[in-house]
């Protein structure tokens, strides 16, 4: 059973997403996965204008005549989302945290899904795999993966992308689509990354607090880090710490664009307490266009 306050979150963040989803945007998430999932049918004799890379060696070998093999798409994918609720997501300087933008979007990829009929599941972590939903079908199916989001109580104190990615490497069989939901501050995940990115159609959304972005202009604050406890103490009123502030932000994002493109992946970055729909909107077509 859940209480009256949980059932009217859920039917709010479902009347809000199932508002948001219309017809455009399913087609765009449609035009930017779609047709990735392809299943071997048949090999048939080469006909001119055939890709050269579909041609199939073995039977061409023993035929002494070209044959090349023929993929059909598969119209249903599986879709997994990765989703990070380690403490650091908890951080807000505004009225939404960013797990709380991480509930919406989960909800709204979720709904897509099984819009398009596609299935969709859930891997919740931290710096170990937290919860898994398989991946399954229906509006009763994605209430119940919301209503897991909005009230799971994670245990990990930390941040693991690696422990993520490696579980979804090895228990996903067939191609899938990979939602990767975090704010990305961890380490060393780069190899999971890399084979992810090669095996499933991976894409990476940061989630951040403006707050991160640009440093605050006057007064002094302590702020503690959620995951090791460290504090610091930050004076606003100097330029020279706002500025070290702003490049290292800037540094690490540099670094985060450059790990996700040579490793073959997308990246979106998405603000808490700033409309998401349209730079989400932006991306399908954008990705949809690069196909």
């Amino acid at each position: 059973m859940i209480d009256r306050e949980l059932a009217a979150r859920l039917e709010r963040i479902r009347v809000l997403t199932r508002r948001k989803i219309t017809a455009a945007f399913a087609g765009d998430y449609s035009s930017a996965f779609k047709g990735r999932g392809m299943e071997f049918e048949e090999v048939r004799p080469y006909q001119p204008g055939d890709e050269i890379k579909f041609i199939d060696w073995n039977v061409t070998a023993r035929s002494g005549e070209p044959y090349i093999k023929v993929f059909r798409e598969e119209r249903e994918l599986n879709m997994m989302i990765l989703l990070d609720l380690s403490p650091s997501g908890l951080f807000s300087s505004s009225e939404k945290s960013k797990n709380q933008l991480a509930a919406e979007l989960c909800a709204m990829l979720a709904f897509t899904a099984v819009s398009s009929h596609d299935r969709v599941g859930l891997c919740v972590f931290t710096d170990q795999v937290e919860k898994i939903i398989p991946p399954g079908r229906g509006n009763r199916h994605v209430m119940h993966l919301i209503r897991d989001v909005m009230t799971f109580k994670p245990e990990g104190t930390g941040t693991s992308l690696s422990v993520a990615l490696e579980y979804m490497n090895r228990i996903l069989k067939k191609k899938s689509i990979l939602f990767l939901i975090s704010d990305f501050h961890d380490q060393g995940y780069e190899t999971h990354l890399a084979r992810a990115a090669e095996k499933h159609d991976l894409v990476c959304i940061q989630l951040l607090d403006p707050r991160e972005e640009e440093a605050p202009k006057r007064g002094l604050y302590r702020f503690k880090d959620p995951e090791t406890a460290e504090t610091i103490l930050f004076d606003g009123r100097s330029p020279l710490g706002r500025s070290e502030w702003e490049q290292l932000y800037r540094s690490r994002q540099n670094r985060l664009k450059t790990i996700i493109m040579e490793k073959g992946a997308d990246l979106l970055t998405l603000h808490a307490g700033e409309d998401w729909i349209l730079p989400l909107t932006r991306f399908f077509l954008r990705r949809g266009e690069r196909r």
